[in-house]
């Protein structure tokens, strides 16, 4: 992929990347670790990272409660898309602190060992792709 610029800005709050690598793997990064070294079709800044490698995020801030859409890998590389809601309200969910619980209990209930979360809708994502900029 081409970048449209080669600034990758650090931020609490958006501090992950998910990558399309050049063998159409998925992966997902912690923003200090990213490295434009290797080649991409396709990388989205976004964020916070919920759980990374196994470990819990420490995440304080941002106690909003909204709707969350999710995607992580489990320890055998399955991907899944996660979307938590209210059941009375499809705007509404868990904060972001309440979502690792959520993923708990998910992990109990469906013996998925999930390794690797990060939030999709937190702010506006910048996707870069083949020199497209898209941000809304």
């Amino acid at each position: 992929g081409k970048y449209v610029n080669d600034s990758i800005k650090k931020s609490e709050l958006i501090n992950g990347i998910i990558s399309l690598n050049t063998s159409n793997n998925f992966e997902i990064y912690n923003i200090s670790e990213f490295t434009k070294d290797h080649e991409y079709n396709f990388h989205m800044q976004t964020g916070p990272i919920i759980l990374y490698n196994g470990s819990k995020n420490n995440i304080s801030y941002n106690l909003n409660a909204g709707r969350r859409i999710l995607v992580g890998n489990d320890s055998k590389s399955n991907w899944y898309i996660i979307v938590i809601y209210d059941d009375g309200n499809f705007g509404e969910g868990p904060t972001l602190p309440e979502t690792m619980t959520v993923l708990e209990d998910l992990s109990k209930v469906s013996n998925i060992d999930l390794d690797t979360v990060i939030n999709l809708d937190g702010g506006s994502p910048v996707m870069k792709s083949y020199g497209i900029f898209i941000n809304n």
